[in-house]
């Protein structure tokens, strides 16, 4: 599904260059759970941008389902990004003016589906996750664990490819951290998606069958 080849992304930094990734190799599967764990910058977060299509390398190539990345216009990269990838991140991203329910339905509104289709998936979405008593909920009323299972519904609700989950329970105490981990789990178990965890947790780390560690820009 996805093959990383010799990437490397410089950053200019003043008159300095900073080499966030170093010729990195990568391949994984569809279906595949993999993490990826290491240090405060040592690439992880650079490569989940690479694969996500919200950056683009200096050198080398990616590929995704035949798509070759790099000759993507931005238009394309933007759809790309909107139909085959689902994100999660640690600071949840959720928009505070919207209702839960409005939330997890935004990928759907931003892909022109009409209301009625749109926010029948996100209830769906969200009472299988817990959440059927929290669909007119704002934000700054719900848990973080409550606003990370928002953040899993839209990045499930388009169907993507993959989940590209980036420190998901970086803010969360013990109990929300346990169960957050537990749904992606059972994403892949269960219903076969794909994902991507960069974490610096290692217990975090262990739930998935495959783990890469990084280290100034390489996979080690």
């Amino acid at each position: 599904m996805i093959s990383l080849q010799n990437v490397s992304k410089i950053y200019k930094m003043g008159g300095a260059e900073v080499r966030a990734l170093d010729y990195v190799n990568l391949n994984i599967g569809a279906g595949d759970f993999a993490a990826i764990t290491g240090p405060s910058g040592s690439g992880k977060s650079t490569l989940l941008n690479m694969i996500g299509g919200l950056d683009r390398p200096t050198a080398g190539d990616i590929f995704f389902d035949g798509l070759h990345l790099n000759k993507l216009s931005d238009r394309a990269i933007s759809a790309y990004r909107n139909q085959k990838i689902g994100f999660i991140f640690q600071t949840f991203n959720l928009e505070p003016s919207l209702t839960a329910l409005e939330n997890a339905a935004l990928p759907l509104l931003l892909g022109g589906v009409s209301k009625k289709i749109r926010n029948q998936a996100g209830r769906e979405l969200l009472a299988w996750l817990g959440l059927s008593e929290r669909f007119s909920f704002k934000p700054n009323k719900l848990s973080g664990g409550e606003r990370q299972r928002v953040a899993i519904a839209r990045a499930l609700i388009s169907r993507p490819a993959i989940i590209l989950a980036d420190e998901p329970t970086g803010n969360l105490d013990s109990g929300a951290r346990a169960q957050i981990l537990e749904i992606l789990a059972s994403l892949n178990q269960t219903l076969g998606v794909t994902i991507l965890l960069v974490t610096h947790d290692l217990e975090a780390a262990s739930i998935a069958p495959r783990v890469f560690k990084m280290m100034d820009g390489r996979i080690i």
